[in-house]
């Protein structure tokens, strides 16, 4: 599933992409630069071609082996792994969720896996235990920012024939996008069914929901965000002061996304606004502020005013 953020990013760099898409024999070649590279940056970028190109999950899980062992501090190496991994048949996500949970303890991400398997397993204690870690984590992150600078600059190295570019820096920006909403967006199905129906008849459930609530909506993506707030809106009453927080919380969503919609067609052949865009990327964790610095950019607020209601 993809948000409107994300269908917007893929809209301005691929509606822009100026060298046409590659081959299936230049991917290859392209893959097999980065890897003979063989940085932490080039690895895990041809991670995401082998995951998306190719679907050869098995190639890049290898790649983001050999990038965890020269880079073994990097949270977001170890998530494209377990997230590669948990939709890979014979995977066990078990060693790559914990090696998430010790890089970023305060990340949920590394906790979705158990809650997945517990689900499945049919074991309420092992959800619940799940679940309870979920709501005492702080944030879901994905480190979506970062890999899409990471990867845009590995793909704009001059790795190719005669010291050129792999792909220019429009076309980077779009296989980054393009790659990591296949490889790296999570589903949050587990979270959100735990979360629903029977189970919020216990109150120690609708507590910890509660608490779900706000770390998905403390997340770096609007994706999470959303889930936070469907999650929100069954677990508190629609007279609550927690579903008014909410609330607000989907009128600014819309507010930037009605915001920014014209200048989807001024921007989406521009290199100046693909570097820029990217830029606004490096600087910022979450997808969220990475909007919001482009109304900034654009002159225009970027909160919506009080009694701003979307148009349509």
């Amino acid at each position: 599933m993809r948000t409107w953020a994300v269908a917007i990013a893929l809209f301005i760099f691929a509606a822009g992409a100026q060298g046409g898409a590659p081959s299936r024999k230049q991917w290859t070649r392209i893959a097999e630069a980065l890897e003979r590279a063989g940085t932490s940056d080039s690895l895990i970028t041809a991670a995401i071609v082998r995951r998306e190109k190719f679907r050869d999950s098995k190639s890049a899980l290898a790649d983001l082996d050999r990038a965890l062992v020269l880079d073994p501090n990097q949270p977001d190496n170890a998530w494209l792994a377990l997230s590669i991994c948990t939709d890979t048949a014979g995977c066990d996500s078990k060693p790559r969720a914990a090696r998430l949970r010790e890089l970023d303890p305060a990340n949920a991400a590394g906790f979705e896996a158990a809650l997945t398997s517990a689900r499945t397993s049919g074991d309420v204690a092992a959800e619940d235990g799940a679940l309870a870690a979920i709501a005492d984590s702080s944030y879901y992150d994905i480190y979506w920012s970062r890999l899409i600078t990471r990867g845009s600059d590995a793909l704009t190295q001059p790795l190719g024939r005669g010291g050129r570019p792999l792909r220019a820096l429009i076309d980077a920006a779009d296989d980054m996008v393009t790659g990591l909403a296949g490889a790296a967006l999570p589903s949050f199905t587990s979270i959100s069914r735990t979360c629903k129906g029977d189970r919020l008849a216990r109150e120690d459930v609708v507590k910890w929901c509660r608490e779900v609530a706000r770390v998905l909506d403390g997340g770096d993506t609007y994706l999470a965000s959303m889930f936070g707030r469907v999650i929100a809106f069954r677990v508190w009453p629609p007279e609550s002061t927690e579903a008014a927080e909410f609330r607000e919380g989907s009128r600014q969503y819309n507010y930037v996304r009605e915001q920014t919609e014209p200048f989807e067609n001024a921007s989406k052949t521009s290199v100046d606004e693909a570097r820029r865009m990217i830029e606004r990327y490096r600087a910022h964790r979450r997808e969220q502020d990475v909007f919001r610095q482009w109304l900034i950019d654009l002159g225009l607020p970027p909160e919506a005013p009080a009694g701003w209601q979307p148009a349509k």
